[in-house]
Order: structure tokens, then sequence, then C-alpha cells
């Protein structure tokens, strides 16, 4: 029960973007509950499920966990006269709609901020993997998503190493003097 609770006040956190010194909108801060409780996510994605300290799933349906989509929000309702307000009134609430969304990691990114970086796994002799990221991803994010893409059990992890180094989770790929053009190394543990 105990778990469930956990799981509830982590999404609670996301939803209503965290404290007001929280630059990421409450990720980190539900990050923070998921670890103390000693609550992984293998795929990063709650949608996905959870496991707790003692290898227990919790599944999650994707509806719980994401955000509505089929919402509108009348003014009217509201107590707002939309005679007073022009047309470029809404497009500040639709843009901070947006920037918060990409800051929890679930806007739509636009495809020059997309970058592709090789991998290459340590695991064996399989071909290459390419994946997209946002320039400004994270190295956690491209290990969890060249984790997804090569199909590798849950309880293996991938590092990514670039030039004999071992990278930073929390920085991005370019901010830590990544080339385009060369290929990471995918540790794989586990």
């Amino acid at each position: 029960m105990e778990i469930w609770q956990t799981i509830r006040a982590a999404l609670e956190v996301m939803r209503s973007d965290g404290n007001p010194e929280d630059e990421e909108g409450g990720l980190a801060t539900a990050q923070q509950i998921l670890d103390a409780a000693g609550i992984t996510l293998p795929t990063g994605d709650l949608a996905n499920g959870a496991y707790d300290g003692f290898g227990a799933f919790y599944a999650l349906p994707e509806h719980i966990v994401a955000d509505p989509t089929n919402m509108a929000y009348a003014s009217s309702s509201l107590g707002i006269d939309d005679s007073d307000k022009g047309a470029e009134s809404e497009e500040p609430d639709e843009d901070e709609i947006l920037k918060r969304r990409e800051e929890k990691g679930k806007g739509v990114l636009n495809t020059e901020d997309l970058i592709s970086v090789k991998a290459r796994l340590s695991d064996g002799g399989g071909p290459d993997l390419t994946v997209s990221i946002g320039k400004d991803d994270s190295v956690r994010l491209l290990a969890r998503r060249l984790l997804e893409e090569s199909g590798l059990s849950s309880p293996k992890t991938i590092r990514i190493a670039y030039m004999g180094k071992i990278l930073k989770e929390n920085q991005s790929l370019t901010a830590q003097g990544w080339d385009p053009e060369h290929v990471v190394n995918a540790l794989v543990f586990g």
C-alpha cells in the first residue's frame, strides 16, 4: 500500500509543477520521492510500470500517468468576459503550457533541435544503434532510449562513454564535447 501512495504522491507533484524553486516543474522532486522509497523505473516512464526494492512490479495504466488531451476550458464558466480578450491574449497561455510540457519531458521537439546519436553496445557484435534525442537532453535520457531500442532485458543498465571517459548523466552530450560524427560507447551492465 505504501508503494502505491508514494507513486501517487510523485504523480501529484508532477501535475502540480512542484516547488516554485524547482525549474523542472516537479520532475526532480517526484524523482526524489521515488528514489527515497526505493522505487525504480527501468524505462524512465511510469506508464511502463515501476518496481519496488524487492522486485515487485507495479503496472500503471497510461491514462493514469498521462496528461489529459481532450479537455476544453470554457472561459465563460470562469466568469471571464470573452469580448475584452483579443486573439493575442490566448497565445501566451498555450506557449506556457508547451514550455511546461517540454520541461517535464512530455513536449514535442522541433526537428532542428534533434540530433542523431550512433552508439555501439558493449554486449556483443550487434549492429550500431542510432537514436534521436534533443540536443539539450541529458545523457541519462540517451542511455534510457538505447536500452529501449536494444531490447535488452530490464535488469540491465547502460552507461555512456565517449573518448575513453564515462559521461556525466545529468549533462547533455554537446555540453561534454561530443562530436556528431563520432560513435559513443554504450556500456551494458547487469
